[in-house]
């Protein structure tokens, strides 16, 4: 699969340096590879992480009438309170996607060439397709919303959604159920969380010379990774 990867990038135009920075960074083809798959799949395990600090953040909206007193929790059960996690809480803000023709949207023209963005947060929280939709209720997967799981982009949606669906949401299952019937917690009343905005690069860069040079240079190549990463995303309209 590495193999394959590195061969799809070489065959995408306009790549700019990301092969050549990352020959430079990692000298070992096998290792390069190895590179270059950590860095493709890195997102993942960051969403994975959000979504388990998110399920604990809320926890008191659901331990209590969902967990037994031995640290049990059914599996549809478990499936609800899941799902109204990446609900209200999903990982990532959002997408976009290049128009390749000129489309109708609603009442909006969008031309060839120009770039879509679509907001994962607002899409959850539309009162339209989720009623109370600010309410964390995992009910709602059993009665209003119980066909509409396509409706959540989490992790995209129709033919470019992520492949690994189904595997990160066993493995997140499994996480929760560890941690539930492992440890008990209870939040402050009066913690409440604290949310970040993401962190920009500075408009110059620092000069960096001696042995961080190579550091410079696995960051340039993550970089590229990232750029071509969402390049390849891109969807049509």
């Amino acid at each position: 699969m590495p193999s394959s990867v590195v061969q799809l990038y070489k065959k995408k135009k306009n790549m700019g340096p990301f092969i050549e920075s990352l020959k430079l960074a990692v000298e070992d083809p096998e290792t390069r590879r190895n590179h270059l798959l950590l860095c493709a799949s890195a997102m993942v395990p960051k969403a994975l992480a959000s979504l388990l600090t998110s399920a604990i953040v809320a926890s008191p909206q659901w331990k209590e009438r969902y967990v037994s007193d031995d640290g049990d929790i059914s599996d549809d059960d478990l499936t609800c309170v899941l799902l109204e996690v990446q609900r209200l809480y999903p990982p990532f803000f959002g997408g976009r996607r290049l128009v390749t023709r000129d489309a109708q949207v609603g009442e909006y023209l969008v031309s060839r060439g120009q770039a879509v963005v679509y907001g994962t947060a607002a899409a959850h929280r539309d009162p339209a397709v989720f009623p109370n939709a600010d309410t964390f209720d995992p009910e709602r997967w059993r009665t209003s919303n119980k066909n509409d799981q396509d409706k959540l982009f989490c992790f995209g949606g129709g033919p470019r959604a992520c492949i690994g669906q189904k595997m990160y949401q066993h493995i997140l299952k499994v996480a929760c159920r560890m941690f539930i019937s492992e440890f008990d917690w209870h939040l402050p009343a009066t913690w409440r969380p604290t949310w970040k905005t993401p962190a920009r690069e500075p408009s110059h860069q620092p000069a960096i010379t001696g042995a961080e040079s190579a550091l410079r240079s696995r960051a340039v190549a993550g970089r590229h990774i990232v750029t071509c990463l969402t390049d390849l995303s891109r969807d049509t309209l």
